[in-house]
């Protein structure tokens, strides 16, 4: 399906035709029983929702192999499709609005309405229909179905909160932030290098998940420990890989050209067994102190913050979540 700026010019062009059609005739619409039912029950059976306004930003929802991927290019935020699926599910009729009413509400829909397609699994049409602005105590949307002269006043019951923001036009916001989600069974290997502490830097090589080694770096001229491995460690090490979260994506190109031109605190790279490869690279957020009213001189915060290079994808982790992964070469053998 070909979507591009003027077909959703058009869309939007169709209610404004609608406006004008209900004016000049002077006509009272006459109530279709059939078009509030703008919620979708068996939302199990979708399977791509597109949704966009008539300025072309656009969300291109598509379930594949069980997941859900946003605009072609990138896995979808499993939360944010979970929330929008219970929306369409759960949505209701709140108020019908009167006759007086219609022709505001449908010249806002036009002006600055989403226009939103659900399709089935097998990609055929469920239902078109607009979102509007909502109410002024923010508990329901006005809604109207394609086609129809009457728009409604929706909402999902129990939920404060306005319904349009689950269909949110940015597609950073719908990405998916996991940049690590490894099944330990299929890791090959992890290597660690802090660049200003060899001495922590290392390679853990499995064969399973309780039969593996901790080595030096190859370059490194530090000497082997003569402690056995603990037990169990590198089972506990490689859970810091099974689900791993960003804050936030850091999609500014001046920002990333500014980290390309220093050096990392660490490097990472995790190597499958079928030979593909994660690579990341931590750059601290360095807090600088302050200096109180008296003039002293107040320390520097904790360190709470990386920015991390994925694979040239750029991101902003919280260290209390990503220090999991930290370790040091002396971590893994007995004292």
């Amino acid at each position: 399906m070909k979507k591009n700026t003027s077909i959703l010019i058009v869309a939007f062009l169709v209610l404004g035709g609608l406006l004008w059609y209900m004016n000049s005739t002077q006509t009272k619409t006459t109530l279709n029983e059939d078009d509030w039912h703008i919620g979708i029950k068996n939302t199990d059976q979708i399977g791509h929702i597109f949704f966009a306004n008539k300025n072309n930003y656009k969300i291109d929802l598509k379930k594949k192999n069980g997941s859900w991927i946003v605009n072609d290019k990138y896995p979808a935020n499993p939360n944010s499709v979970k929330n929008l699926l219970s929306t369409l599910k759960k949505m209701e009729l709140r108020y019908r609005p009167t006759a007086a009413a219609k022709k505001n509400m449908i010249n806002a829909i036009a002006s600055t309405g989403i226009k939103v397609e659900v399709y089935d699994l097998q990609d055929k049409m469920m239902k078109t229909f607009y979102i509007g602005d909502a109410t002024n105590d923010e508990r329901g949307v006005v809604m109207i179905m394609e086609g129809s002269e009457n728009p409604y006043v929706m909402h999902v019951p129990t939920f404060e909160g306005n319904i349009r923001a689950r269909f949110f036009l940015v597609e950073e916001k719908w990405r998916d932030k996991t940049i690590f989600k490894e099944d330990p069974s299929n890791i090959k290997t992890v290597s660690i290098n802090y660049l200003k502490q060899p001495e922590n830097s290392f390679v853990l090589n499995l064969k399973t998940e309780k039969d593996y080694t901790v080595s030096r770096l190859s370059d490194s001229k530090l000497a082997k420990s003569k402690h056995a491995l603990k037990k169990g460690m590198g089972s506990v090490f490689l859970n810091a890989f099974t689900n791993q979260v960003a804050e936030s994506f850091q999609s500014d190109q001046k920002h990333r050209d500014s980290l390309s031109q220093i050096r990392p605190f660490c490097e990472i790279q995790l190597v499958r067994k079928d030979g593909t490869t994660k690579n990341m690279k931590l750059f601290p957020i360095n807090k600088k102190g302050g200096i109180d009213k008296e003039g002293n001189i107040m320390p520097a915060p904790e360190l709470d913050r990386y920015y991390a290079d994925i694979d040239d994808e750029f991101y902003l982790v919280q260290n209390s979540l990503i220090k999991k992964m930290l370790w040091g070469y002396d971590y893994f053998f007995e004292e």
